[in-house]
């Protein structure tokens, strides 16, 4: 038996699709094809993580991308700021 996975979401999942299959084809399947033929060949769309609800996945993943965002924009000022004084 075979398992296969997709995960959307960083740094937690807020989309899983996947499917159980006695065939290495079907699972392999998961590589080549886009989201919406996985779908439509039956594989299963699980919303949110297996530990938080997808209420609290989403601020989750927004507030780290906005940390992420704003550390990076503050390190480039900095950068800026000390070439411009050359």
């Amino acid at each position: 038996m075979f398992a296969s996975n997709r995960e959307r979401g960083f740094p937690c999942k807020v989309l899983l699709i996947s499917k159980g299959t006695d065939s290495l084809e079907e699972a392999q399947k998961v590589y080549y094809l886009n989201d919406i033929e996985l779908l439509k060949q039956g594989w299963e769309l699980s919303v949110g993580s297996v530990f938080n609800p997808p209420l609290l996945v989403i601020p989750i993943n927004f507030i780290f991308y906005f940390i992420i965002s704003w550390t990076l924009i503050f390190i480039f000022e900095k950068i800026k700021r000390i070439y411009d004084r050359k």
